[in-house]
This record gives C-alpha cells, sequence and structure tokens, in this order.
C-alpha cells in the first residue's frame, strides 16, 4: 500500500460526516444521512490495516506503538466533548437521564457504549434520540475492533502465512456479513450495534489495503469512482429512520466508499473530491462528528422542540467553527510526537489521568442516581413519573407467558377470568386502573399485553412478526377459558401512521390505505369475538404529546425560557379526531367504545398534565395519574359492561 496523502479521502470523509449531521439536525431530504457512519468504516479500515499490513510484513509492528497513535488521533477530543456533556447534563438532564448518561459516559469512556446503548434501546428510538453520548457507539465499534483485528492479523502471517493472512479477509466478510443477515430480522439492535456484526464494514477497507485490486483502466476507472459515488448518495436522499439497517441496505455505501477508495484520486469523483471544499471539511470531519450530537441534543432538549431552519443553520455553522478549533487547538497539538506530549509514556499517562477522571464523574452520575439533590421536590415528583413502573411484567408476575413479549397477569378476585383486557403496551399502562376496577365489582379477569401489536387478528406487520400468531393464541385461551368480555386497549398509531401493514393480502403503505386495513381489522376483530358469544368494547387509544411529557415538563420548571420558544406538549383535538376516526368505524358494532377525548380533549388542545403531574409517563403510555383520572369517568361504564348481558347495551344489535 502506498503511504501518499490522498486528499481524495478526506474529500470521502466529508461526503461521510456531512450526512450524518445534517440528518441528526433534521433535514428530512437527508433520511439516510446514517450511513456515512459505514463509510468511516470503510475508510478507517482501510487506513489502519494499510498501515498494519505494511508494518508486519516488514517486520516493524509494535502493539504499543498501534495504541499510542490511537491515543492522540482519538482520545483528547473524545475526553473533552465527555466532560463538557457531562456537565451540560447537570443542567438539563433528569435524575434518571443523568443517571444514563452516567452509564453511555462510562461506556465510551471503556469502549464499550455501543453495548451499554444496545441494552439501553435502539438508536432510531425517540428515546435514544435524547441521549447526548449516542454518537459514541461507533467509536466503540471501532475500537473494540481494532484491539482483535491487528492481534488476528500478526497470528495469521506469523502463523498461518501471507496467503492465508489474505483469504482470511474477504472470508471473514463474507462471514459477519451472512450473521448480520441472519441476526437483523431477530434482533435489529444488536445487527446495528455488535462489533462482530458491522466487522464487514472494516474489513471492506482492510481488503482493498491488503489485497490492493489494480485499478480499471482510463474511462471505466471514471465510471468506476462515480459509480462508487452514487452508491454513498443514493442512500442518503433514498433511505429513512423507517429503513431496516444493517444488512442487505448496508451494502450500497459500503460498496460505494470501496470503490471510491479504489478508483483512487485520479478518477472522475476522486478529484471532485480531491477539491478544497471537501478536503477541508473533510480534515475536521473526526472533530465534526464528536461535537455534532451533543450540540444537537442538548438545546432541542431545553426547547422541546425541533430546530427551526435558521437555527439550524446556525447550528451547522457554529458546528463548523467549533469543530475547525477543535481540530486545531486539541487534535493537532496531541497527535504527533512534536506536540504537546512527546513520549509514549506521557501519551499513556495523560490518557489514563484523562480515563480515571471520566471514571469518577460517570460512576458519581450512575452511583448517586442521577444526583436528585440538585433539584427542589416539587420538580423531582414530575420527573419520577418517567420512572413508574409502567410495564405488566414490573407490576406482578405472568401468570401465563406466551413469549418474551406476551403474557398474561390475573386481575381482581381469585377464579376462572370473565373479563379479558387485551391490548398492546397501552394495556398494561392500564392495568392500576383495571385491577383496582375488578377489585371493586368482585369480577375475575385477565390482562393480556401483546407488546408493540394492535389487538385484532391477522393485521401483518412485517417488523413484528409475533403479532399474529400470538393474537390468534390469545383468542384460543380466552374461548377455551370461557371469557365473557374482552376490553381492546392500544395506541394503534404505528399502525395508522408509519409501519407497513397488510390485511387480507392488502397492502397497507400509505395513509388511505394503512387506516383502511386498520378499520378494516377491528370491524372483522369484533364480529369473530361476537360470533364466539364475547361482548367487546373498544377503548379510543389516549391522545398523547410529541414528546416525553415528564421531562419536558421538568426543563420547563427548571429552565423556564419565554413559552413562545417552546414546543406545544398538547396535541390538538383536531388531529386526535382525525386519527381516531378509522378505529370508530371500526368500532361501529362494538357493545361499547370508551371514549377518552370528553375527559382530555378540550378548547381545541388535549391535556398532559392534572394537577402538575404528567398524564404520560413517556410520550404516550398513560401514567398513574392518568389511572386516577380516568377511573371515575371510565370506571362505571366498564362496570355495567362487565355486569350486564349484552342484550341491554343501546342500540346493540348483531343480526
Amino acid at each position: 500500500m502506498s503511504t501518499t496523502y490522498r486528499p481524495d479521502i478526506d474529500g470521502l470523509r466529508t461526503v461521510a460526516v456531512l450526512p450524518v449531521v445534517l440528518f441528526h439536525l433534521g433535514f428530512e431530504i437527508f433520511g439516510g444521512g446514517y450511513v456515512g457512519v459505514d463509510v468511516f468504516f470503510v475508510i478507517s479500515g482501510y487506513l489502519i490495516s494499510g498501515i498494519l499490513w505494511r508494518d508486519m510484513q516488514r517486520g516493524r509492528f509494535s502493539l504499543r506503538d498501534f495504541y499510542e497513535r490511537r491515543a492522540r488521533r482519538i482520545l483528547p477530543v473524545l475526553f473533552v466533548v465527555l466532560t463538557l456533556t457531562g456537565l451540560a447534563g447537570l443542567a438539563v438532564l433528569t435524575p434518571a437521564e443523568l443517571d444514563e448518561l452516567g452509564e453511555t459516559l462510562l461506556g465510551a469512556v471503556f469502549f464499550v457504549s455501543n453495548l451499554v446503548l444496545y441494552l439501553q434501546s435502539g438508536y432510531f428510538d425517540a428515546a435514544s434520540h435524547a441521549k447526548p453520548l449516542l454518537h459514541t457507539w461507533s467509536l466503540a465499534v471501532e475500537e473494540q475492533f481494532y484491539i482483535f483485528f491487528p492481534l488476528i492479523l500478526w497470528a495469521l502471517l506469523r502463523f498461518a502465512g501471507e496467503r492465508a493472512a489474505r483469504w482470511a479477509i474477504p472470508a471473514i466478510i463474507v462471514t459477519t456479513f451472512a450473521a448480520t443477515l441472519w441476526i437483523l430480522p431477530k434482533d435489529t439492535s444488536l445487527a446495528f450495534y455488535a462489533t462482530p456484526l458491522r466487522a464487514w464494514e472494516l474489513l471492506a477497507g482492510a481488503f482493498l489495503a491488503i489485497w490492493t485490486p489494480r485499478r480499471l483502466p482510463g474511462a471505466a476507472n471514471h465510471a468506476v469512482s462515480v459509480l462508487g459515488l452514487g452508491l454513498i448518495l443514493g442512500p442518503v436522499f433514498l433511505y429513512t429512520a423507517e429503513t431496516r439497517f444493517p444488512g442487505l441496505t448496508a451494502l450500497p455505501p459500503v460498496l460505494g466508499a470501496a470503490l471510491l477508495i479504489w478508483a483512487g484520486p485520479g478518477a472522475l469523483a476522486g478529484r471532485l473530491l480531491a477539491l478544497r471544499p471537501f478536503v477541508g471539511v473533510g480534515l475536521i470531519s473526526y472533530s465534526l462528528y464528536m461535537w455534532h450530537w451533543p450540540m444537537i441534543v442538548l438545546p432541542q432538549l431545553v426547547l422541546i422542540r425541533p430546530l427551526g431552519l435558521v437555527e439550524q443553520l446556525g447550528l451547522l455553522a457554529l458546528m463548523l467553527a467549533v469543530s475547525w478549533l477543535s481540530w486545531k487547538y486539541i487534535e493537532g497539538p496531541f497527535r504527533k510526537p512534536t506536540g504537546l506530549l512527546k513520549t509514549s509514556r506521557g501519551v499513556f499517562a495523560a490518557s489514563g489521568a484523562a480515563l480515571l477522571s471520566l471514571s469518577v464523574l460517570g460512576a458519581l452520575f450512575v452511583g448517586a442516581q442521577g444526583l436528585p439533590g440538585r433539584f427542589p421536590a416539587p420538580v423531582l415528583q414530575i420527573a419520577r413519573t418517567a420512572e413508574e413502573v409502567g410495564g405488566l411484567r414490573q407490576q406482578c408476575p405472568f401468570e401465563t407467558q406466551l413469549s418474551r413479549t406476551v403474557g398474561f397477569c390475573h386481575l381482581g378476585p381469585e377464579g376462572p377470568p370473565r373479563v379479558l383486557v387485551w391490548g398492546d403496551s397501552h394495556a398494561a399502562a392500564l392495568y392500576p386502573m383495571m385491577e383496582t376496577l375488578l377489585q371493586q365489582q368482585d369480577m375475575p379477569g385477565e390482562i393480556v399485553a401483546n407488546y408493540g401489536c394492535p389487538p385484532v387478528l391477522n393485521l401483518v406487520e412485517p417488523d413484528t412478526p409475533h403479532c399474529a400468531p400470538f393474537a390468534q393464541r390469545i383468542l384460543d385461551r380466552a374461548i377455551d377459558q370461557g371469557v365473557e368480555k374482552i376490553i381492546l386497549v392500544g395506541i394503534w398509531r404505528g399502525a395508522l401512521l408509519t409501519k407497513v401493514t397488510e390485511y387480507q393480502g392488502r397492502p397497507g403503505t400509505d395513509r388511505d390505505s394503512r387506516r383502511a386495513n386498520v378499520t378494516a381489522a377491528l370491524t372483522d376483530m369484533i364480529a369473530s369475538l361476537q360470533g364466539q358469544g364475547i361482548d367487546v368494547a373498544v377503548m379510543m387509544p389516549v391522545p398523547g404529546s410529541p414528546y416525553s411529557v415528564p421531562e419536558a415538563m421538568f426543563r420547563q420548571a427548571v429552565l423556564p425560557l419565554p413559552g413562545t420558544n417552546r414546543g406545544e406538549l398538547r396535541r390538538t383535538e383536531a388531529y386526535y379526531a382525525d386519527l381516531t376516526a378509522p378505529l370508530r368505524a371500526g368500532a361501529t358494532r362494538a357493545d361499547l367504545v370508551l371514549e377518552v377525548a370528553p375527559l382530555l380533549c378540550a378548547e381545541g388542545s388535549c391535556a398532559v398534565e392534572t394537577g402538575g403531574q404528567p398524564l404520560y409517563r413517556d410520550t404516550n403510555h398513560p401514567s398513574h395519574a392518568m389511572n386516577r383520572l380516568l377511573l371515575p369517568v371510565l370506571g362505571p361504564q366498564i362496570s355495567s359492561f362487565i355486569n350486564r348481558d349484552a342484550s341491554t347495551f343501546a342500540g346493540h344489535d348483531r343480526s
């Protein structure tokens, strides 16, 4: 491999980092900007593997020297970003959020934040987008790779020879890529975060460095470079957060980066990338990547809304300025032995001291449970709503468990269940109300939460394949037990707004087709239950909020800003009515429709708090305060439903 500086690779870094930044800033046109990380993996694999291969072939490889170079390259900026983000977290985060930040900070310090984040949640969900150190996952993947790869490569060269070492690279690429394809349908987050399942992307660059394939001549090489650039930019503009990723969808950007590197600086796209503006941004790309995410997340947490266009552009300019200063005054002085740290001993000593200090900070956040003493008791009470025990799994032990995500729990007094509350996680969130109600009525029942699944039969959702088969098993069990009444509870928003669905062969891919599928599925569900002699009630979903309510109310209390500068937590009554219209259409033959709008929505908007306490423990799941608010209003209706014969319901007609 040649050691000649390649400005086109710095330009390629720009193609990698800017889409990531613009995607995170909220520019919708860059919906697949996250593929820039995959481009970074290929670049890293190419450059570092080339150095390793050359040094090992010449007998000059030193693990100490390798890790010294890595420390000089990544640690100074990382430690500064972690420190300032941790200090900012003290001012704006709830105790639970600061506790979680401490976990991620410790993960970043020890390069295992990808594992920490995997255990916390997924990359694309709302909760993850409130994590100021989310972006450190990719750095963890790289460093874990470089713990093992140099040792594996050295052992192969030493004991198996150069030929075996060369052929091991494509063999591992195929193996790890196949493993990713196998894992992806089972656990998308694991496929995203796990280093062994991302290794093929870094190894794609290593393959180029070690095999050094000969470039194509003339126009063919130009075409290869243009194709490579297209394979990166296509996903940037065509993918969205809903695109299943990585897996096959990661192939185009990885292959595109590899083709651009292979084509070289003389190819058409290489010449473009070697232009000064691309090279300039590429030089500061590491600093820009490290600074961009906390600089985006923290302001939005305070504002409780997305950034406006002027704010987006202003923040982008600020990030570029901060990143240039970081590159010049933090990266530069530490990168070379002629800088501030002139010896290996100095590098490792300074790194160890910084690591220890940040470990103490992260451990303090975790050990002190987020330092709740920072805030007065009323504010803490608001924040703690987000920590309420909301999941059915935590409120009572499963008496019957069908899967990790589906289970039953008894309600009311002992005895064979006569009432079944059937729903998704919202059924679980309403456990306190339902348990109180059935105890008061001396009526034995059960509650089942089929997490992430609307309470209907045969509404197929590819991302949640367990829904349909478990729905049938739930119904079979209810029939076997002689259940007389079923209350259907769900949020429905995914099936109505975002998920791809299929019902009776009809795809639901847009607003109208999704709504039609939900209406038809609910209509048929009610008819199917009533055909079994079971009376059916349908509870309309709660309106929810665009933002997690406890944290938003917390920040409104501790960081007051003029109201016009902050986002609106309440959904409009018109939005809610439109969202639930397909459900009302599907529930026309139900024995009872439980409405929450008269209680929660008035004067054009829907409440998110009562008496200063959040009605939700996140963006949509009812809190204990919501349970207490709903009980006296819905309780009498549900009591009548479970105690009266179907024939007594007004308007009931099953003819």
